[in-house]
């Protein structure tokens, strides 16, 4: 069927400005952004680019081993070209990122069923998801790799030899997940026989593979270091959370029932059409790939190895609107249906409407981050919270993390603790019982005690609030001449 250029670019404007203005919509009901990886992707980026574009952490050697670059190579890029430091310039790119996977989901359509409307449905039903506008707006590195999921699918199913490996490169240089989905695409190249493909995607996966590896290499002299820090992340994570990690056949059903009520059950239709559409190419592909990353996520989770978070079913949504609304592909084009496929579209917005338009309050770090930036009055900070850092309008530069103080649980010893704090110039501790953060059994004593003295230092209580089990202080360091 011959498709209308004109409308086509009609389909792909209304989709992008749709999904545009909900995210903007969203962003701005929002008031602060709650998540706290935000405002460490914020500070890796920031550092990056004030380093001379060399990956860089506030914890040396930690989560700029661990997370891929792209994502904050992008930031931090655009942080120098505009001149734009805060965290908006996070929000604004994602939006952006997020209003183009929409449009890409329709050309992805358009590719697989040749079928105009049902594109423009399958977009707008990404346009105005509740949880896709949620993660979106947040300054998650989620919405880089669904966007490019979409734009992987697109190479590859138009099968550009030329540039589908270099999109596969750079899709795995934005999370792990795209590791799964590159070595799944990769694969069923293999079994289709396009050998030259094959071996030229998979090369490209093999060398961001080996980059990775060399670059944990060149920082730690582990070349697995990148593997072993998220291993044990992971881990402390879901011990502190869930208790130690071990199977559990019962937690096999959580995260499909965590993607059912994200999509709004509508990943079950998805799944119904993808039985009865088997037989077409595309569908068959897509449908198999969402079985397989949703098998991936339950056996990660049963086996402790993944926490249980909506962000990860980000990669449903478009998956699920691209499967659903092929439901309706062999059905006449007259009113009814179309209203119909509007309904189904509709469900995830108006049983999840409260989503987009809830205020964020501010969470306990916002707040300490405010209180440190009102009671700051020069020298250096310890802290390990990036939020903290963030609200604190104190330079980045300023603060040191828990992590250079680890040498001080090998002795315990309170004079070299005292020559350390006052060789740095430390004027203020932040003292968090969270996972991240080491304060908490570096210094036991701050927990119940509002001054502690030691040698010719003072530490005395300056802010104090508590939030369910997470209990924040600020403590001042006062040295005595």
């Amino acid at each position: 069927m011959k498709l209308n250029f004109k409308k086509q670019i009609a389909y792909l404007s209304l989709i992008f400005l749709i999904a545009f203005l909900f995210r903007v919509y969203r962003l701005n009901l929002m008031g602060i952004d709650y998540y706290g990886d935000t405002y460490h992707h914020w500070l890796i980026s920031y550092l990056t680019a004030k380093n001379n574009f060399i990956y860089t952490d506030f914890k040396l050697k930690t989560m700029n081993l661990v997370w891929l670059p792209l994502y904050h190579y992008l930031i931090a890029f655009l942080m120098s070209l505009t001149g734009i430091w805060n965290v908006s310039i996070l929000h604004w790119f994602n939006i952006i990122l997020g209003s183009l996977t929409c449009m890409l989901i329709y050309i992805l359509m358009l590719q697989i069923s040749n079928n105009d409307y049902l594109g423009f449905f399958a977009g707008l039903s990404l346009a105005i998801q509740p949880w896709f506008i949620e993660l979106n707006v947040l300054g998650l590195t989620e919405t880089l790799t669904v966007f490019f999921l979409i734009l992987t699918l697109i190479f590859y199913f138009r099968f550009n030899l030329h540039f589908l490996p270099v999109i596969i490169g750079l899709f795995m240089l934005t999370r792990y997940e795209a590791w799964f989905f590159s070595g799944f695409l990769v694969l069923t190249l293999l079994f289709q026989k396009k050998k030259k493909a094959f071996f030229n995607c998979f090369l490209s996966m093999i060398l961001i593979f080996l980059i990775w590896c060399l670059w944990s290499y060149i920082n730690v002299l582990d070349p697995l270091a990148w593997f072993k820090m998220q291993k044990n992340m992971v881990e402390w994570d879901w011990t502190y959370i869930y208790g130690k990690p071990s199977l559990n056949l019962k937690r096999i059903i959580e995260y499909p029932k965590l993607i059912m009520n994200v999509t709004s059950n509508l990943f079950l239709l998805g799944l119904i059409s993808g039985v009865l559409n088997f037989k077409k190419r595309g569908v068959r592909l897509i449908f198999i790939l969402t079985i397989f990353y949703a098998m991936l996520l339950s056996i990660q989770f049963c086996l402790g190895k993944i926490l249980l978070h909506a962000r990860h079913t980000i990669y449903f949504l478009p998956l699920t609107s691209i499967l659903y609304t092929h439901l309706f592909l062999n059905k006449r084009k007259n009113l009814m249906n179309k209203a119909v496929l509007l309904l189904i579209v509709l469900i995830p917005t108006v049983s999840l409407n409260s989503m987009i338009t809830i205020k964020s309050s501010k969470s306990l770090e916002v707040k300490a981050g405010e209180a440190l930036k009102n009671i700051y009055d020069g020298g250096f900070v310890i802290s390990d919270s990036p939020t903290i850092i963030y609200f604190s309008d104190i330079p980045p530069e300023k603060f040191y993390s828990t992590n250079n103080l680890f040498w001080y649980k090998n002795s315990w010893n309170k004079t070299e603790l005292q020559n350390w704090l006052l060789n740095h110039n430390v004027k203020y501790i932040v003292w968090e019982n969270v996972s991240y953060s080491a304060s908490w059994w570096l210094f036991p004593e701050l927990k119940e005690n509002r001054i502690l003295k030691f040698n010719n230092i003072t530490l005395v209580e300056v802010f104090n609030e508590k939030e369910y089990s997470l209990n924040i202080k600020i403590f001042k360091v006062i040295y005595e001449h």
